[in-house]
């Protein structure tokens, strides 16, 4: 069936899902509409993990977390995956969506020198969003956990990654993830 945005499942149901006063609702009425429903409602996830740990160069200046090793999840039709590039995209305009908004989660560990600052963020097609978090390491062999929950409107295709910053030197990175998981909204047309 087809992927709606919450308005137009209401307008869909107003149109096709009358009183019933004239017997004008068919099967095939609600069928549709419920099939639209479940589409629209369905989760779509795309996911990379770095499994193996990584030594990342860090600097002051935000650079992308890369490589990812795994790809954790991927509804092909919602987001592709790129792990050279540390990326999960969503195909917004491609799955044929009108928007919608997308909740992103990162997660992980990270080790380094005791007092080291290391600041996660995530960026959305190039740019920085308003979503950060900052760590402090506590040695080698020592991994702080870091986690990073974000919601981010899109009505266009997006891509996300990760960027990291902070105190310069070589950084572990280790059971670190990115998910995104498409969220029906009332609020695109």
């Amino acid at each position: 069936m087809t992927i709606k945005s919450m308005n137009e499942l209401l307008a869909q149901a107003d149109a096709t899902i009358e009183d019933n006063t004239t017997g004008n609702i068919t099967p095939s009425d609600v069928r549709s509409l419920i099939k639209d429903l479940i589409d629209t409602l369905s989760p779509a996830y795309g996911a990379i993990g770095i499994t193996t740990p990584v030594v990342f160069p860090l600097t002051a200046t935000p650079t992308a977390l890369v490589p990812f090793d795994t790809n954790l999840a991927n509804v092909p039709s919602h987001y592709t995956n790129n792990l050279t590039a540390g990326q999960v995209t969503r195909l917004v305009t491609s799955a044929g969506l009108a928007g919608g908004a997308d909740f992103v989660i990162i997660d992980g560990n990270v080790e380094g020198p005791n007092g080291d600052l290391v600041t996660v963020a995530l960026y959305k097609n190039g740019n920085p969003t308003p979503y950060t978090t900052s760590v402090m390491t506590t040695g080698a062999g020592e991994p702080i956990g870091f986690n990073l929950a974000a919601l981010a409107y899109t009505d266009v295709d997006a891509t996300y990654e990760v960027r990291v910053s902070g105190d310069p030197g070589n950084k572990t990175f280790s059971k670190t993830s990115m998910i995104c998981q498409s969220q029906p909204v009332r609020s695109f047309v």
